[in-house]
């Protein structure tokens, strides 16, 4: 069963809404044009139209011209929206918007009111989207609806959902990577048809006797109909922590139920030895995991990166990942001897 001791709460987007947001453009072009409204939600039935109005406001002191049209989009699962060819998914909206304003002339401080009106198809089922393009003209040149001479350009995104759209989502996977410390990952992907918005997850471990290691969340995403996301959380283990532990992923998308993975990972224990000639076994000095004091004489040196490489394909180095993993990878490679001299000389 789930140890999780509370539902994740969080909103599944299901309503109509659109955003500002920059597509190719800096911080300069949200500064020189303004938008009225930032967001509108709103369930559409099929065929049925819904008009809405939102005000550009030039704020520069110069005048802009500026072209609009209706487009296709996506955005990746690390949250950057890209424009498409018209027509590029299935699920596109643009043939169901009507604008109304394909350029505006602004003067400085004057505003312009833009309509955008929407139908959805009878057969529409689940999330539809598109959005208005807003292209400052860089000068007068000729340009048509498929090209334009920008340079600048804001995207307001629009996503409509029929009102009985159902959310359906899954873990498709769950793994984990590096030594010290571990870095739990999962992939959510979206299988349904309807886009997800706020989507919560929420990361736990449990030991042998089922007490909770760690518990950890992520920052909320969305996703699109068919897209998927990786969110990944750092586990405090060291390499101490030997053991079987049960790794959990469970996220919230706005259904009835929750959606969960889970593996199980060992981590075996420490078996350290003296290292070439040395004395004394490899030392963890300041508790972090990771066994600098390789020749194990009370101090971490350069010497102690010599050994390392010198040694590196030894049984006592290689039987010992966790321990000597300094780069974080899961595996010892020459790699690692550059993190340990970059440790020893930033401590120097």
């Amino acid at each position: 069963m789930c140890s999780v001791r509370k539902r994740i709460a969080f909103r599944y987007l299901s309503r109509f809404f659109f955003v500002l947001a920059v597509c190719a453009a800096g911080s300069a072009a949200v500064e020189a044009i303004s938008v009225s409204q930032s967001e509108i939600q709103v369930v559409l039935p099929r065929g049925e139209m819904h008009s809405f109005s939102f005000e550009l406001v030039n704020d520069e002191d110069q005048t802009l011209d500026l072209a609009l049209r209706i487009v296709d989009w996506t955005e990746s699962s690390d949250g950057v929206t890209t424009i498409l060819p018209v027509g590029s998914h299935d699920r596109s909206l643009v043939e169901q918007v009507i604008l109304h304003d394909g350029e505006v002339h602004l003067l400085p401080g004057q505003s312009a009111v833009i309509t955008i009106e929407v139908t959805l198809d009878p057969r529409a089922e689940g999330t539809y989207w598109a959005g208005c393009l807003i292209q400052e003209m860089a000068d007068s040149a000729v340009h048509d609806e498929t090209s334009v001479s920008a340079s600048r350009q804001l995207l307001i995104r629009m996503l409509y959902t029929t009102p009985d759209a159902q959310p359906s989502a899954r873990v498709s996977d769950l793994w984990v990577s590096g030594s010290n410390p571990i870095t739990v990952h999962a992939e959510i992907t979206n299988d349904g048809t309807t886009a997800l918005g706020d989507v919560a997850c929420l990361f736990s471990a449990e030991d042998t006797e089922g007490g909770t290691v760690f518990e950890s969340s992520v920052q909320e995403f969305s996703l699109l109909p068919g897209s998927c996301a990786t969110v990944s959380v750092r586990a405090p283990w060291t390499t101490d922590a030997s053991g079987m532990y049960l790794v959990r992923a469970v996220s919230d998308f706005g259904g009835d139920t929750l959606i969960a993975g889970q593996i199980v990972i060992r981590l075996d224990p420490l078996l350290l030895v003296p290292i070439g000639a040395s004395e004394a076994v490899p030392r963890d000095l300041d508790g972090d995991g990771w066994y600098e004091d390789v020749d194990g004489d009370g101090d971490a040196t350069f010497a102690d990166v010599r050994l390392f490489t010198e040694f590196i394909d030894d049984s006592g180095v290689t039987g010992n990942v966790r321990a000597f993993d300094f780069d974080n990878d899961g595996r010892i490679t020459i790699s690692d001897v550059d993190a340990l001299e970059q440790t020893i000389r930033e401590a120097a």
